[in-house]
């Protein structure tokens, strides 16, 4: 599998630079690009959570739940750190680990755990650096419950 380190990147961004006005833009970003609509219902699923600053501005959103995954070890320390540095409310509702949407277990593992629930799949800029691009949108797809995903020609 091909990996790119982004994390150290992400660590140093959220110690040094990320502040309320840019969480105030990650917001703002989901509310434009997902439309305004009752968050309190949602599952906010981040795949390739770089910094997590997404993941803190669904919270803020008031998503019911967020899972925020990431192959990269340091991009789950940034997410990490961004829950500790924006103190998100219901982060008792949030979870964080390493994980890849290449993995079949995993993504069969979160179908089946969300299947009733009103789920967002936020992945922005992440799927084709997996190495496997059609893999990826397939898991990712197989987890919202939609097939037919392929093609070629």
């Amino acid at each position: 599998m091909i990996t790119f380190s982004f994390g150290r990147n992400w660590k140093r961004f959220i110690e040094y630079v990320a502040n309320e006005e840019i969480l105030k833009t990650a917001r703002n970003s989901l509310k434009k690009y997902l439309g305004e609509f009752d968050f309190s219902d949602k599952v906010f699923l981040d795949i390739g959570c770089g910094s997590g600053l997404f993941s803190v501005a669904a919270l803020e959103l008031g998503c019911k739940r967020v899972i925020s995954l990431d192959v990269d070890v340091d991009s789950i320390k940034a997410t990490k750190m961004a829950g500790e540095k924006f103190k998100p409310k219901n982060r008792e509702n949030w979870q964080v680990f390493e994980g890849s949407i290449l993995d079949l277990s995993l993504a069969n593992r979160l179908k089946e755990e969300l299947k009733d629930e009103n789920v967002i799949l936020y992945s922005w800029g992440v799927l084709h650096h997996t190495g496997n691009l059609k893999m990826a949108m397939q898991n990712a797809m197989e987890i919202l419950g939609v097939s037919g995903v392929g093609g070629g020609g």
